[in-house]
């Protein structure tokens, strides 16, 4: 079973997100314009590449099992100099590939990711597709334990997903963080499809079970940071709105999951990540 995953860094185009739905491609155009106003800001998007290179990338470089592949989209309206800091970032990571997709309303991220991973030889019928952001990480353990699934899956199942739902969360403002333990299956992060039609993009993450045979494996966490520069408020991912998330208030429950799966953050990746204010 050959996996890959993919993340879209920065990326300007059709795509799933929201403000796009029910647009017309001119309105669309107009918005991938602002979009790439913000995502381009510096402050913005050198928070994400410390965040990609200290989190993400960290994740994939020290997984038990690295036979895998993971392909960064990102835009060809990136300057330039954030394109050499991506491409230097990306190097030291053998497993990783960055493609750098033209303006182009035409193809959707769908039909990019497809031509991109054809190119590289993970087509959808024998590759296994997971998605991961670029301010996330995954267990050390991840791929080890996706492949045993996938692999145990693929015996009975045409098509299938699978999702690891633990999540430690940590939320920062300006004034405070917070570290949840968070209980969400098919949640964005880490999520895995096998299917011959679409690729793991093509699925609104929480319609996915509904939609194929799916297995939820807990235990293992993934590492899910709110910094600010998300797209999702975190006003609407918090404990007021949101059904099993739990805060973490002992210092020794959060060392606990770290030293479980995500032994490889040093000091950098602590302080993105915000971690190292709840050690103190």
């Amino acid at each position: 079973m050959k996996i890959i995953g993919i993340c879209r860094f920065s990326y300007i185009g059709k795509g799933d997100w929201k403000a796009y739905r029910k647009k017309e491609n001119a309105d669309i155009e107009k918005i991938c314009m602002q979009q790439a106003k913000i995502l381009f800001q510096e402050d913005r998007i050198e928070k994400r590449l410390r965040t990609l290179q200290h989190l993400t990338l960290s994740s994939l470089k020290h997984q038990t099992d690295k036979d895998f592949h993971f392909l960064i989209i990102a835009s060809s309206l990136m300057p330039e100099k954030y394109k050499i800091k991506l491409n230097a970032i990306c190097n030291g990571t053998p497993q990783v590939s960055v493609h750098y997709a033209p303006f182009d309303l035409s193809r959707d991220l769908g039909q990019v990711i497809e031509s991109e991973t054809n190119a590289i030889g993970f087509d959808r019928k024998s590759s296994m597709q997971f998605r991961l952001d670029d301010d996330d990480c995954v267990s050390m353990h991840y791929i080890e334990r996706l492949r045993e699934a996938s692999s145990s899956l693929r015996k009975s199942f045409t098509e299938f997903a699978i999702s690891f739902p633990s999540v430690l969360y940590v939320k920062s403002t300006d004034t405070t963080t917070m570290a949840y333990d968070w209980f969400n299956p098919f949640y964005g992060v880490g999520v895995a499809t096998f299917h011959p039609q679409k690729g793991v993009y093509g699925f609104g993450h929480y319609k996915i079970p509904i939609r194929m045979p799916s297995l939820t494996i807990p235990g293992q966490h993934s590492l899910v940071t709110h910094g600010g520069t998300n797209d999702t408020s975190p006003q609407d991912e918090s404990p007021n709105k949101i059904k099993g998330m739990k805060e973490i208030s002992d210092r020794d429950g959060i060392i606990k999951i770290i030293r479980r799966d995500f032994p490889f953050l040093g000091p950098d990746g602590l302080m993105e990540s915000g971690l190292s204010e709840l050690l103190k």
